[in-house]
């Protein structure tokens, strides 16, 4: 992510889950989750006897040192590249890279593509704040222009995260006073300004990190009963009233000072991050039904960065030169992705970190090709 100061850190319908979830998740709902657990368990130990193999990939190669941050349903990727120039936002399609430019600073980055193309970020506006900080302002591309999106009321820096097919964005928005707010902004909409979309369930800290096509938002945030504060993963909605409703999904120990983030949500509501367990040992989370699920790790520590609509999970376990970008499934568990590529046709690449999966199964992320940090897309094979 671009640098920022180290302190920050009208859908169409309402998501269909109850609001009293957070505070009053049933048995059912805990066993429901346990019961997909051991499914999952079960479905991989029988995989491994059977001989099923798991889904391999072939490598594409995006042509950029950088980084692939996001990949469209219709197969456009998205993310920053590194040049003589600094770092550029991109979008790739087809085998052509074209980079957007900055709103005027010396970088900028892509962190979502819907399916039309229509790209958003945050890039560097050339402007600083009186202190010396680079301001920073969320953009939107809309196949010919870089929009400047600017900042909530009181605000001064800005970044998007995604954008879903409806052309609505989420983001974060830093204000004068200190807080970081979750902003809204629908793209398809005449004369559209950029709505605060704080919640009445957080405190001075909401920050959306995705919003699906059936309008669900998932991020991170300091629940305002929290006063450890800690940020939290929520899954959220805009409810009847208006207002921004973001419940608290916990972390793998029921601990209230225990951290957890989300970062991607998919159509059905559930949502990928990572949380910390009770020996404070980072892992990759998958939330079903509010409920929380240990995706484990491969070494060390992992993070999920994202989930498709068939429950597929993309991330990186490890630190370091240990960095190994994963894909797990309810049938085979976490799989390190540098061994589902034909080693032949992967020669020099190392997969480091996966942030993206659609709902093709396309996988994006970054690693390493010849030792030079690069974007790289990944296919399946059809089998």
């Amino acid at each position: 992510m671009i640098c920022r100061m180290s302190n920050r850190f009208e859908h169409r319908h309402t998501p269909k889950l109850k609001a009293a979830l957070p505070c009053g998740r049933s048995k059912g709902r805990a066993r429901s989750s346990v019961a997909r657990l051991v499914l999952a368990l079960c479905m991989s130990a029988l995989a491994a006897v059977a001989g099923i193999q798991a889904q391999e990939y072939e490598v594409v190669d995006i042509g950029t040192p950088g980084a692939a941050l996001a990949v469209s349903d219709s197969g456009g990727v998205a993310g920053y590249s590194v040049g003589p120039e600094g770092r550029r936002a991109f979008l790739w399609r087809d085998g052509v890279m074209q980079l957007l430019g900055t709103l005027g600073g010396e970088a900028s980055e892509a962190w979502g593509i819907n399916a039309a193309g229509h790209v958003v970020g945050e890039s560097h506006t050339g402007a600083y704040t009186e202190w010396g900080e680079a301001i920073i302002h969320a953009f939107l591309w809309d196949g010919e222009t870089m929009h400047d999106l600017g900042t909530v009321p009181d605000g001064y820096s800005s970044g998007a995260w995604k954008i879903n097919d409806a052309g609505e964005t989420v983001g974060w928005s830093s204000l004068y006073s200190g807080e970081t707010h979750a902003f809204y902004f629908r793209s398809y909409k005449p004369r559209a300004i950029m709505e605060d979309w704080h919640s009445p369930d957080a405190m001075y800290h909401s920050e959306p990190r995705a919003i699906s096509n059936s309008g669900w938002i998932a991020g991170y945030f300091i629940p305002v009963d929290n006063y450890y504060y800690t940020f939290r993963a929520f899954l959220g909605y805009k409810d009847p009233q208006g207002l921004v409703r973001m419940m608290d999904l916990g972390a793998l120990s029921p601990y209230p000072w225990l951290e957890s983030r989300a970062f991607s949500v998919n159509n059905r509501g559930d949502a990928a991050g990572w949380a910390y367990t009770e020996y404070w040992q980072q892992h990759a989370c998958l939330w079903v039904e509010g409920q929380p699920i240990d995706l484990n790790e491969l070494d060390s520590r992992s993070i999920a960065y994202c989930v498709n609509d068939r429950g597929t999970v993309v991330g990186n376990s490890g630190s370091g030169s240990t960095q190994k970008a994963f894909v797990w499934d309810e049938e085979f568990g976490m799989r390190d992705l540098n061994a589902l590529v034909d080693p032949v046709a992967a020669a020099g690449w190392r997969f480091r970190v996966a942030r993206h999966i659609n709902n093709r199964g396309w996988i994006v992320g970054s690693g390493q090709l010849n030792g030079v940090g690069s974007a790289f897309l990944l296919k399946p094979i059809d089998k």
